[in-house]
């Protein structure tokens, strides 16, 4: 790993992404097209964002969709395609390749049902967008981002959900430390945790809209578990021996780097 970082102002000069967005989806491409092209026309510098989509194997229309491209702003959209598997179940197994492929300084997990409110809203990600909460991570400004050694997650606003962490963002430096962005399903819940003990996760002024109302997805996976399955997946004990294993990961980064 390079131990030089970019932050700030350092973004547009030196020509490297800026962010990589993922999403997964199934069987919503009119949705999901509807929320790439909210991401790109209100991004300040759209060809500073990539976009990786992870894509069914068996959901055939969308992939047809992706591929033919029409209606498509010019963004940089890379499809990957691979095993359903369980699911819902499986949706940290999509996202973690995605992360692997991707190239930008941040990786943020977006919805394929939801909507980027946000003019400018990648501006977040060079410390031009306000910022809220104690942490390490404040103190943005003209002088660029509080967190030298990549450890730190932006939380966005979901509208009608002011305390959901169902979107956010890591700096990719948080996913070459752990080897993941989560090892089980709960992907928000796991990197709020541990990025949460360790006072790196900040609210930031990004709204998206967020309206699930008709999530079969959800319904079919998380939704159907009882009680018993939720918790030997989320917080079984488990589950958490591997939470505190990621923290002392990231912990014992922090505390080594710059020696």
């Amino acid at each position: 790993m390079d131990d030089w970082l970019r932050y700030g102002e350092s973004f547009p000069k030196d020509g490297n992404l800026w962010v990589s967005v993922l999403i997964p989806t199934r069987g919503r491409k009119q949705k999901l097209g509807q929320s790439l092209r909210s991401l790109y026309s209100r991004a300040n510098f759209p060809d500073m964002v990539e976009y990786l989509v992870w894509v069914d194997d068996d959901d055939e229309e969308t992939l047809e969709f992706l591929t033919r491209g029409e209606g498509f702003p010019p963004m940089k959209l890379i499809v990957i395609s691979g095993p359903r598997g369980r699911g819902y179940l499986d949706l940290h197994v999509g996202l973690n390749i995605l992360a692997s492929l991707s190239r930008g300084d941040w990786v943020f997990c977006f919805n394929d049902d939801a909507e980027m409110m946000t003019g400018g809203w990648d501006r977040a990600f060079s410390g031009q967008l306000g910022y809220e909460g104690q942490s390490e991570c404040r103190g943005f400004g003209d002088e660029g981002f509080g967190c030298p050694d990549g450890i730190c997650m932006l939380v966005p606003h979901t509208l009608d959900r002011p305390e959901s962490q169902e979107f956010f963002a890591v700096h990719r430096r948080v996913y070459e430390v752990l080897g993941h962005l989560a090892p089980n399903m709960g992907i928000d819940d796991w990197l709020a945790d541990i990025v949460g003990k360790i006072g790196r996760k900040v609210r930031c002024n990004i709204e998206i809209s967020h309206r699930d109302e008709e999530d079969l997805t959800f319904r079919e996976g998380r939704g159907s578990l009882s009680p018993k399955d939720i918790y030997e997946l989320t917080a079984s004990f488990r589950v958490v021996r591997d939470r505190l294993s990621d923290v002392i990961k990231l912990m014992d980064y922090i505390e080594g780097f710059g020696k």
